[in-house]
């Protein structure tokens, strides 16, 4: 949650000094605030079923601190959307487009879809359960102190709104245990975890000889000799090469229309990151 504490300080408390700083203006940083917010409520409203105003008051309202007041949202269930602004400034708008989650589409038409497209059948596991349905009641006294302590708010400082804890020892899940309201099969933000995860889980591919890094991705809808995606390999992927070529389609789309000024702005940005992150290897 690091950068999302950054981000919350740095743009809400710094939007008066932004317009100064040339192309980060103060209506870039308020979008930039703005699309965090509504992006984060959409998931956590459409894709974990979660409460709304819960939400906000856990995950987002402690990051901006005092200038949480000037932050406001609107849940559109009927249209699978969220829309958030600040102070007037800016205003951003998420949709809810299954199974890739929610996108920003601030800018764009582009309109939410209430059920995932056909396609083929989830592959089964290809490893055994490490657990039951249920969640893992903790068998040690330590463990269940443990697990106490993670969600213990009896304390006069920060809230931790802790909402799952789960504990894995030699391949099977030793301890869980879950806020209200969220389960085993609740989806929640993995932040920077998940990057190191897929990170680990591909050298653990590439030790048994299962993967190339070097070689084609093994994407079947990429594997057609004509496509141009064929040529893509993990490698590329980890270490964002295509960033390039994504800023000329964006720039194709903007001057054909089919997205705005704010959208393509907001795209760019993310480039930018994505780009800085790849040449400093940053973990975010």
């Amino acid at each position: 949650m690091k950068h999302a504490r950054w981000l919350a300080i740095a743009v809400l408390g710094s939007l008066p000094l932004l317009s100064a700083c040339g192309h980060l203006s103060v209506d870039r940083a308020a979008t930039t605030a703005t699309g965090y917010v509504s992006h984060q409520l959409c998931s956590a409203v459409f894709l974990a079923g979660q409460d709304p105003d819960r939400t906000y008051r856990e995950a987002i309202e402690p990051l901006a601190g005092p200038f949480a007041f000037l932050m406001r949202h609107r849940v559109d269930r009927e249209h699978a959307e969220v829309r958030a602004t600040v102070a007037g400034l800016a205003e951003s708008r998420s949709v809810y487009r299954p199974p890739y989650g929610c996108v920003n589409a601030t800018g764009t038409t582009l309109a939410a879809t209430t059920a995932p497209p056909a396609g083929p059948n989830v592959a089964p596991a290809l490893l055994p359960p490490i657990a039951g349905p249920e969640p893992v009641t903790a068998a040690s006294p330590a463990l269940s102190l443990a697990l106490d302590h993670a969600f213990d708010e009896s304390g006069s400082g920060a809230q931790r709104h802790t909402q799952a804890v789960v504990i894995v020892h030699r391949d099977r899940i030793v301890a869980e245990r879950y806020a209200a309201g969220i389960g085993v099969r609740t989806p929640l933000p993995g932040w920077s975890v998940t990057k190191s995860v897929t990170n680990a889980l591909l050298g653990v591919l590439v030790r048994q000889g299962k993967l190339d890094m070097t070689a084609p991705a093994p994407v079947a809808a990429w594997e057609g000799p004509n496509d141009p995606r064929h040529a893509i390999t993990p490698d590329n992927l980890l270490r964002l090469r295509l960033v390039q070529a994504s800023r000329e389609a964006i720039a194709n789309l903007r001057s054909g229309g089919a997205i705005g000024d704010v959208a393509y702005r907001r795209v760019e940005e993310e480039l930018d990151w994505l780009e800085l992150s790849a040449e400093t290897g940053s973990s975010g």
